[in-house]
């Protein structure tokens, strides 16, 4: 019964797959796979099995960028992993880059600065607030309690597209894929 609305919400998984192989290096698995489930607070990546609520895979594009951060674990998060939760960030500040790299890659450069601006915005209008993470917290080292707060997710991917876009597409692509290679399963 769910098949049409899978086909519809994955249309564009080809091309978050080879957008993530072409930018990270082979795929790490033996497969890709998505599991539905009755959750409606959003997914968790497992190696080669994202278990994603049943309500995000409704026929639309909605909760793409969704599903395709959790497809970017496979490389930020489960081929390598950062060695302590204070270093989150490695794995979700990328991940949630790679919301803005598929955004680039189907719906264009304009959707992708889109994208990074209202990030951005987010990030120096919210984080530190009372109600997100109520400090200025530095990139390393963040408190268990906000392990996975706004500076993790959100200033983590600004972080990532600040690299990018000092070291250009072709070093920090390079980069990126040694890092992979250097730090893989561990």
């Amino acid at each position: 019964s769910d098949t049409v609305n899978i086909n519809n919400t994955f249309s564009n998984l080809d091309i978050a797959l080879s957008t993530y192989i072409n930018s990270y290096g082979a795929y790490p698995f033996d497969k890709v796979g998505y599991c539905l489930i009755p959750f409606n607070s959003g997914a968790m990546e497992h190696a080669s099995s994202i278990h994603i609520g049943r309500g995000f895979i409704n026929g639309s594009q909605t909760y793409a960028t969704l599903w395709a951060h959790e497809l970017s674990h496979m490389w930020w998060g489960d081929k390598v992993t950062c060695e302590t939760a204070e270093d989150m960030w490695l794995n979700e500040g990328f991940a949630s880059f790679n919301e803005a790299l598929y955004t680039q890659v189907v719906d264009g450069e304009p959707a992708y600065k889109d994208w990074i601006r209202a990030n951005h915005r987010k990030v120096l209008q919210f984080a530190h607030t009372p109600a997100q993470d109520g400090s200025y917290l530095t990139m390393n080292n963040i408190p268990h309690d906000y392990t996975y707060g706004m500076h993790v997710y959100q200033k983590g991917a600004d972080l990532v597209h600040t690299m990018r876009y000092y070291m250009g597409d072709s070093a920090f692509f390079a980069g990126c894929q040694n890092y992979m290679n250097n730090k893989a399963y561990s």
